[in-house]
């Protein structure tokens, strides 16, 4: 028997099938990091195609940590609506939503975050 399409447990959600979608960058996001109808798309079509478990892209829990164009950002309550959208979507489907989160550290850009990089050393 292929256990691939079976349902799985990770403590106590359930998940419909043993198919992952890792965290893949998509640049989706909006300028400032706001979840966009691309965002959506994205990862609906995925959904239909059958995966159980999705984790969203990074997104940056410090504006300071941002250092990509149109990466999603989680470090204000202004983003919430939007990503509370992306996970209805994505349990509408049929399946569960996980988040990466990152922190770009010394590899932030001013022309990006607004800040300078926080990092522990310039190396």
């Amino acid at each position: 028997m292929n256990i691939l399409l079976t349902p799985a447990r990770i403590g106590e959600v359930e998940i419909r099938n043993r198919i992952v979608l890792p965290p893949m960058t998509t640049r989706t996001a909006d300028a400032e990091g706001f979840v966009t109808d691309d965002t959506i798309a994205y990862y609906r079509a995925r959904v239909e195609g059958g995966v159980g478990l999705i984790t969203v892209e990074m997104a940056s829990p410090e504006k300071a940590g941002r250092h990509r164009h149109c990466e999603l950002g989680i470090y204000d309550d202004r983003f919430l609506p939007g990503l509370a959208r992306l996970v209805d979507a994505i349990h509408r489907g049929g399946a569960k939503a996980s988040i990466q989160l990152g922190h770009g550290g010394g590899h932030t850009r001013k022309d990006i975050c607004g800040e300078d990089p926080i990092a522990p050393s310039a190396i």
